[in-house]
């Protein structure tokens, strides 16, 4: 399968850095572009990485797991925080 947007065939990687180093602390995938989209890839693996009230800082197509595990740009319940 290729990837509608970059008309070729690709594959789709969830790669998590540390905000404070920079390292790679999460790699999941590979995934078929067309199949997955960003949000079901993080339910997939990601969240259930996560400690108690740890969250990840992501772009808006993971705004359906804002606030609790996810702070991104436009979500309601993200605008006002520090």
């Amino acid at each position: 399968m290729g990837s509608y947007k970059f008309k070729y065939a690709g594959l789709r990687y969830e790669v998590a850095l540390a905000l404070s180093s920079n390292d790679i602390v999460w790699i999941n995938g590979p995934f078929l572009p067309g199949d997955w989209v960003d949000i079901a890839i993080f339910r997939q693996g990601l969240v259930d990485k996560l400690d108690e009230n740890e969250r990840v800082e992501a772009d808006d197509g993971y705004r359906g797991e804002a606030p609790k595990y996810v702070r991104c740009p436009c979500s309601m319940e993200c605008v006002n925080e520090p």
